[in-house]
């Protein structure tokens, strides 16, 4: 009797154990062997009933719309011969995928973010029969991104401003999906605002209120209010359209001013700087010169310059009789001016400051008188008589008169800065008067000695 090797047949999918979701077709495959002769066909059992067959190699069957619940599987196949095996048991179980669960924790409803800034859509996620795949975010139906661990999330770098409804779908791992709740979210748009007096570079009079105004206008919403700032500080606020305050009379001073708008949603905006003074109207001031300054031959005059208030002076120009002299672009703005011969001197300066302008200062007049000796005069002009000289604390002047006469009498220093002055009513005869010294610096003085037409200057040597 002639022997024969029956086929053989293993079911390679599905694998025993496992859980497979309702409505999903079932794929399944088997390996086949026979020794001598060909295999024809493979039948597929669900228990004692042919859910399929198949003929061709490679031997594969779909098993559509499986019912759900417990199935034994097994495969039978056939060679050429007639001879038939079957395979051992497949046990799969055909349930329905429960979806995962989804919510948006972030934003919350009627959320508001401000123009410029980032935001984090943040969801919660879970699955009761499986596990979560991924979660997808959208805004208004277009896809943001997506994220496949937990915690679930999508940072939104710098959205545009406008309204959007955000929501997010979570897929778990056997296809399953669900979409959570949308949630609605306004990117505010930042106001506008911007001073429109007074203009950059304006000048105020020191003492004087100034008007400062803005427009401000919000594209989607509404101003709440405008907040007015000086150097930093807030000076007032302004709650409706003309948006305006009146600063009460600022000192002298370079004053930076600022305006931020406030909107319905949260927003701020902040205006561009404008820069203003407040001054007096001229920009410097000689500090050491006086008018009709009179000064010896060969003096050294410093002369200083010193800024107003509410200037910034970048270079000073010193001028004598309308010829540059010298120029200083340093604080302090100064020179040694050394006079010449007996004469008359036009000092003035010339300041540089903001936006090009410079400013042109007041002429100073600077005599410069020869040195008379008061001794040996005769009787016709005057006599005088100065004593002590050197001195420590006081001199005194000693004059005849050959008639009566008024008499002025001065102290100054060397650059003209006068310490003592005063009118005297001169007799016929001799006339004492005293000059005190005590609280003056050691060096050398001028005394000055006018009467009638005449003018005499003594030097006079504090100890």
């Amino acid at each position: 009797m002639a022997q024969y090797n029956a086929p053989s047949v293993t079911i390679t999918a599905p694998i025993s154990g496992n859980v497979l979701d309702a409505g999903k077709d079932v794929e399944f495959t088997v390996e086949v062997l026979d020794a001598d002769g060909d295999i024809t066909k493979v039948e597929y059992y669900k228990g004692e009933e042919v859910i399929g067959i198949s003929s061709i190699s490679p031997f594969s069957f779909t098993w559509q719309n499986a019912p759900i619940g417990l199935h034994e599987l097994t495969a039978h196949v056939y060679d050429a011969a007639g001879h038939k095996s079957t395979s051992e048991k497949v046990t799969i179980s055909i349930a329905i995928n429960v979806p995962p669960t989804v919510n948006i924790i972030n934003p919350v409803v009627q959320s508001v973010i401000q123009e410029g800034e980032d935001f984090e859509i943040l969801v919660s996620a879970s699955d009761s029969d499986g596990e979560i795949d991924k979660v997808v975010f959208y805004a208004n139906g277009d896809l943001l991104g997506e994220d496949t661990t937990e915690p679930y999330q999508f940072n939104w770098i710098n959205p545009n401003t406008g309204t959007y409804e955000i929501n997010a779908k979570a897929i778990d791992n056997k296809g399953g999906s669900s979409s959570s709740q949308s949630i609605s979210l306004k990117v505010n748009e930042n106001p506008q605002v911007v001073i429109i007096n007074p203009e950059v570079g304006s000048s105020s009079l020191p003492g004087a209120s100034i008007s400062i105004s803005a427009t401000a206008n919000d594209n989607d919403g509404k101003v709440e209010k405008v907040v007015f700032m000086v150097n930093g500080n807030e000076i007032g606020e302004s709650f409706s359209s003309p948006f305006t305050i009146d600063w009460n009379k600022p000192d002298a001073g370079i004053y930076e001013l600022q305006v931020f708008a406030l909107d319905n949603d949260g927003g701020k905006a902040e205006g561009e700087m404008v820069e203003i003074f407040v001054r007096e109207p001229y920009a410097v001031q000689i500090t050491t010169l006086t008018q009709d300054t009179i000064v010896t031959p060969q003096a050294i005059i410093p002369i200083v310059s010193e800024p107003v208030a509410g200037y910034e002076v970048t270079k000073v120009e010193f001028y004598v009789n309308e010829n540059l002299a010298s120029e200083d672009d340093a604080y302090p703005f100064e020179m040694d001016l050394v006079v010449g011969d007996a004469g008359t001197y036009q000092v003035y300066v010339k300041a540089f400051y903001e936006y090009s302008k410079s400013f042109e200062s007041n002429v100073v007049t600077v005599s410069v008188d020869q040195v008379l000796s008061t001794a040996g005069m005769s009787i016709d002009e005057i006599d005088i008589q100065i004593y002590p000289n050197p001195t420590t604390d006081f001199t005194r002047i000693s004059y005849q008169l050959n008639k009566s006469n008024d008499v002025g009498i001065a102290l100054a220093d060397l650059t003209g800065k006068i310490y003592y002055s005063q009118s005297i009513s001169g007799n016929i005869g001799e006339n004492i008067h005293q000059v005190n010294l005590n609280n003056l610096s050691s060096g050398i003085y001028l005394l000055r000695i006018e009467t009638g037409q005449k003018r005499y200057i003594e030097k006079i040597i504090k100890q």
